[in-house]
């Protein structure tokens, strides 16, 4: 019995040590005076706007917000969620938001600006992505 007990004690020590699920991530974070609204682009060098804006966020000025999320350090991830090794991120303003409805936006390109950031530009900037540059 004190055997079992002992074993017991043990194995719950041993998976008390078991790392926590650890997510690692790729940062917006918003350097402007104004909020911004962007979309990642996982479909690089394919530039078309998605047909729903769906995937599009918004970011406080002065704000840091996570933009993508992997279980795996992103040196060995980045390629399953980028196949071009290139994160692209679109831009818009917020007044183009407010203003116009997702399809005029689609179809005439209303964009603020369309940037690429290599695996080596981010892993340099610590995954973090500032706007503006």
């Amino acid at each position: 019995m004190k055997k079992i007990f002992i074993s017991l004690i043990v194995l719950d020590i041993l998976t008390a040590c078991v790392p926590i699920d650890r997510q690692y991530y790729i940062y917006l974070k918003n350097n402007s005076n104004i909020g911004i609204w962007y979309l990642t682009n996982y479909n690089f060098p394919d530039t078309l706007l998605p047909d729903s804006n769906l995937n599009l966020y918004f970011v406080s000025a002065g704000e840091k917000k996570i933009i993508v999320g992997s279980p795996q350090k992103w040196e060995a991830d980045f390629t399953n969620y980028f196949p071009k090794d290139t994160c692209q991120i679109i831009f818009f303003n917020a007044d183009t938001i407010n203003r116009y409805d997702w399809e005029t936006i689609k179809s005439q390109y209303k964009i603020s600006v369309k940037i690429d950031y290599s695996k080596n530009y981010l892993q340099s900037n610590d995954w973090i992505i500032n706007y503006p540059i």
